[in-house]
């Protein structure tokens, strides 16, 4: 017999929906977080210049008595509002808290619990609706024989998919689309059929040897790049990257990653000349 989930009772008061003026509405700054900084200056101003009410959710608000409404959640949707003179009402959920000390705790529960998104779910998202710069990266995987992983977490993740897209997209910017393809498909076929678990971490070393040298003229060959990675485990170039990295500490994974690969095809090129001679 099936257990039926246990319940604890349910808390607070239902919420009444309804739209406000942004002029009714209060913030109290002695828990909200400050908005005196550039990067909720510019955030506030981007959402006032390019309003969009599909991404306007509702503000969280509290009423206090006579002291009147107080938004909990949603500060920066409401002084971006305040900012247009077309925005007459917002989508408000105002309940009834005792106290401000309550409002702050559920301020805090508010942040707590919610899950941000990570790089791979918004690009997923804007891939499916059809953002240029997104579909041009999916593009790139395509080209290269790389699928796009279903999560961060490697357990779940096929042979050959990839979930670095933040690195993929630096190689974009640094490197261009060409170099991209052609490191993908490198990092693909030096560890063909395996999970690709450091792939974050391997991919921006492969990406800048190719990218620097397709920037610089020098001749590299893939199938040597190939071999050298394919030379040893994941985990060990992982180790030998984070090694470089503890050393040098100022420096991006990325460039500590850059090093260690590079050098290593280097020496091996040197080998394969000095064995032809």
């Amino acid at each position: 017999m099936t257990r039926k989930p246990a319940f604890t009772p349910a808390k607070g008061s239902l919420p009444v929906l309804q739209y406000l003026s942004p002029s009714q509405l209060k913030v109290d700054a002695s828990y909200q977080r400050s908005i005196e900084n550039s990067q909720s200056r510019n955030l506030i101003a981007k959402i006032a210049r390019e309003w969009n009410w599909d991404l306007c959710q509702v503000l969280v608000v509290s009423r206090r008595g006579d002291q009147g409404l107080f938004v909990v959640d949603g500060q920066h949707r409401l002084q971006a509002a305040k900012q247009r003179p077309d925005i007459g009402q917002l989508p408000c959920v105002v309940a009834t808290y005792a106290s401000a000390q309550e409002e702050a705790a559920i301020f805090a529960k508010l942040n707590r619990q919610r899950t941000p998104l990570k790089a791979i779910d918004i690009f997923k998202a804007a891939v499916a609706g059809k953002d240029p710069d997104a579909c041009r990266t999916m593009s790139l995987l395509h080209q290269a024989g790389i699928t796009l992983a279903t999560s961060t977490n490697n357990v779940d993740q096929a042979p050959g998919a990839v979930s670095n897209i933040g690195g993929i997209k630096e190689a974009q910017r640094l490197h261009g689309d060409k170099a991209t393809v052609r490191s993908l498909r490198i990092l693909r076929q030096a560890f063909d059929g395996q999970v690709l678990r450091y792939a974050g971490t391997i991919f921006g070393g492969i990406a800048g040897t190719v990218g620097d040298a397709m920037k610089t003229g020098g001749g590299i060959s893939d199938a040597l790049l190939i071999a050298v990675l394919g030379g040893a485990e994941q985990a060990e170039w992982y180790r030998e990257i984070m090694a470089h990295k503890g050393k040098f500490p100022e420096m991006r994974v990325p460039t500590c990653a850059t090093h260690i690969i590079s050098t290593a095809y280097e020496e091996a090129a040197a080998e394969s000349t000095e064995m032809a001679a």
